[in-house]
């Protein structure tokens, strides 16, 4: 993994800001967010040792010119929470069954009943 860096990307459809690091993945460069090992989509990204640049401080104390984002990212800019539903498996559908009947038997067993089979 390279050093870390402050990164703009997106989350849950909103401007968020995130420390993240650069690594290869395949012959691609991605992003990973090293707290939580997710993938991030960076728009703007800095290193964070550059972040501590003083040299505008002005005598009261803040910077001349602070950087701010003004806008909204692009609409189509991949979202750092972007996922679909899993797609139920036919292996799913027999689980649950098998776990409905032992619920159903355990019902049944309580009030002197006998197996659901």
């Amino acid at each position: 993994m390279d050093a870390l860096y402050l990164i703009l990307h997106k989350v849950h459809g909103e401007p968020a800001f995130d420390v993240a690091s650069r690594l290869s993945i395949g012959s691609e460069e991605g992003w990973i967010i090293p707290t939580s090992g997710h993938r991030a989509y960076p728009w703007r990204h800095w290193r964070l040792e550059d972040l501590a640049d003083i040299s505008d401080i002005t005598s009261s104390g803040t910077h001349d010119q602070p950087w701010t984002h003004d806008g909204d990212l692009p609409p189509d800019w991949p979202d750092h929470y972007q996922a679909s539903p899993a797609p139920i498996t036919s292996r799913a559908r027999p689980v649950r069954a098998r776990v409905r009947a032992t619920a159903a038997d355990d019902v049944s067993a309580l009030f002197g009943g006998g197996s659901s089979e």
